[in-house]
């Protein structure tokens, strides 16, 4: 899988950008770090434009290209600039509920693990820094979520990270609440958006059902 990132910069900045590549164009362009930008205009917000390549175009194949599916909670999350500052990242603590795939035994209900997401928000030097990705929203902690992770191929202080955009399904008062990917025909599961409302329990029937035998398992009509 892999994930390109694009970030839309305010007006300000981007005048600024264009204006040094005018003035220098022979010159590598120095692109400040998050801790500069934040030192400079008293703040930072950012939107991401995430491009996943190379893993799923349903969620069949989501299913089965997920290294581990778990239904978990978030415990806790912890913001933090990336080693160059040039990225703000947020660490989330799961813990685990069921696990529903993985490879081997390394994990079991009440263990827990921390899985990394681009974006977030965090104070740096007193001032405010925002990173969002509209498709992918900030976990919720007041429900259970269902997580479709794979394990990162380069070497890396994490086990594993999210699938695509719309890999975290919220299980809040029983019934499968979408995110904006799976609302909408733009996500990679932008096609599932049959499941959405959809009671917990027949969800998770059929989640098994596509882990056990690839296309296994159909939306059915929305419990309300």
């Amino acid at each position: 899988m892999r994930i390109g990132i694009v970030s839309r910069f305010g007006f300000l900045g981007l005048a600024g950008l264009v204006g040094s590549l005018a003035t220098a164009q022979n010159k590598p362009v120095v692109v400040p770090t998050l801790r500069e930008e934040a030192a400079k205009y008293g703040h930072v917000h950012k939107s991401l434009i995430v491009d996943y390549t190379g893993c799923c175009v349903d969620f069949d194949e989501l299913a089965q290209k997920s290294g581990l599916i778990i239904r978990g909670r978030v415990a806790d999350e912890k913001a933090r600039l990336s080693d160059d500052e040039m990225e703000l990242w947020t660490d989330y603590t799961i813990e685990i509920m069921e696990v529903y795939k993985q490879a081997g035994n390394e994990f079991a209900p009440g263990t827990r693990l921390i899985v990394p997401k681009k974006g977030g928000h965090i104070l740096i030097d007193g001032h405010p820094v925002q990173v969002d990705d509209a498709k992918f929203p900030p976990l919720n902690h007041d429900a259970p979520q269902i997580l479709f992770l794979d394990r990162y191929i380069s070497p890396s202080r994490y086990l594993f990270a999210f699938m695509p955009d719309d890999a975290a399904v919220s299980l809040h008062d029983g019934k499968v609440t979408c995110s904006l990917g799976w609302q909408t025909t733009s996500g990679v599961l932008g096609g599932c958006k049959g499941y959405c409302a959809m009671a917990a329990d027949s969800f998770v029937t059929i989640l098994k059902q596509k882990i056990a035998t690839p296309g296994g398992g159909t939306p059915s009509t929305p419990s309300r």
